[in-house]
């Protein structure tokens, strides 16, 4: 498990620890995604998983 959080493509982040990382609201991420910007993976429950790459591609 530890060597895919190494993974730039990993999506280990939740929305939460994305918009803390980054500094921003959880509305900015979702119309990045709503923008096809960003392709967030989907966890089983639907919600969004985002990998360091794609946190890049935000700022």
């Amino acid at each position: 498990m530890l060597e895919r959080l190494d993974d730039e493509d990993f999506p280990a982040l939740t929305m939460g620890q994305a918009t803390e990382l980054l500094g921003v609201q959880p509305a900015f991420l979702r119309s990045l995604d709503a923008a096809d910007v960003l392709h967030p993976h989907r966890s089983t429950g639907g919600h969004r998983r985002y990998s360091r790459r794609q946190l890049a591609l935000a700022v």
